[in-house]
């Protein structure tokens, strides 16, 4: 159901204190005759894993106040709309439940995604792309009708700008970091520029790298780059040593094994150990040929 060749190879992060939940979500060419697979059946399943997530932190032994959105092509989109759509309700869905827990995340990856399906433009604007199967319209029909008052349009154009981050942008998002190739012929590069261009607007912070040349592949992304940024987002905030770890006005052996307890030996990451990386989709966005 994923494409593996554009999977964001972060296992490597397991050595340094961090969970990584891999979630699958309904994809578009699961529509039928009887079911319409339309956004956004996608976002509610990914907000609903990570309410449950954040529901069975405890169990997992995970911190819920520390998750992040790692993801490339259809992937990247889902996370940045999910770190950018917070404060938005009707993105919230119920699926799985948990509604009491937040759908939230401290930091997004965002790996050539998609962020304004107005924008795409060329193919993607065609009837079987996969942007009019996401909307469940011709994309390319909306563009020509997105002022006209009559239905279905107003209601289409309103799932088209839901399912577009950079219609979701505020300045309560999380940091972003975010990597395109100038050669994408697949997302265009423009799509990142066009979400960076509005995170900086709003004063979020976002590392943007341009990957000169690269297509639509994961193979030349700056990867030591995503690493460093989520492990540097994610990072807790240490107490200083030597600190009065409990408060009683002294320094003495009880802060020093309190100390010790929360931080292990390694002192890198305190209990609970682990911060949650939330990969996603990973679902390369191809143009549909005909035979």
């Amino acid at each position: 159901m994923s494409d593996p060749n554009n999977s964001v190879p972060i296992l490597p992060l397991l050595d340094h204190g961090f969970a990584i939940a891999r979630i699958e979500y309904r994809l578009t060419t699961e529509s039928d005759l009887f079911n319409s697979v339309r956004f956004p059946a996608q976002i509610h399943d990914v907000k609903g894993a990570v309410r449950f997530l954040r529901a069975n932190a405890e169990n997992y032994n995970i911190d819920p106040e520390r998750f992040a959105a790692v993801g490339s092509s259809a992937g990247g989109h889902l996370a940045a709309l999910l770190g950018v759509s917070a404060n938005h309700p009707q993105l919230e869905g119920n699926t799985g439940g948990n509604l009491n827990q937040p759908s939230n995340v401290q930091a997004v990856v965002d790996l050539f995604g998609p962020s304004n399906l107005l924008t795409m433009g060329g193919w993607h604007d065609q009837p079987d792309s996969p942007e009019s199967r996401l909307i469940d319209w011709d994309l390319g029909d909306l563009k020509h009708n997105l002022e006209n008052p009559n239905p279905p349009y107003p209601l289409i154009a309103t799932i088209t700008r839901d399912a577009s981050p950079v219609y979701h942008v505020d300045p309560t998002d999380p940091p972003f970091f975010i990597a395109h190739g100038t050669a994408d012929t697949t997302v265009p590069y423009t799509q990142s520029t066009e979400l960076n261009d509005a995170l900086v607007a709003a004063n979020v912070p976002v590392d943007f790298h341009t990957v000169n040349d690269d297509r639509h592949t994961i193979m030349d992304m700056p990867l030591e780059a995503v690493f460093d940024f989520i492990t540097t987002t994610l990072a807790p905030q240490a107490l200083p040593i030597p600190a009065d770890a409990n408060l009683d006005g002294k320094v003495d052996l009880l802060d020093l094994s309190i100390l010790a307890s929360n931080f292990g030996v390694t002192g890198s990451i305190p209990e609970p150990a682990s911060a949650t990386l939330i990969s996603l989709g990973l679902l390369a966005t191809r143009r549909r040929r005909s035979a």
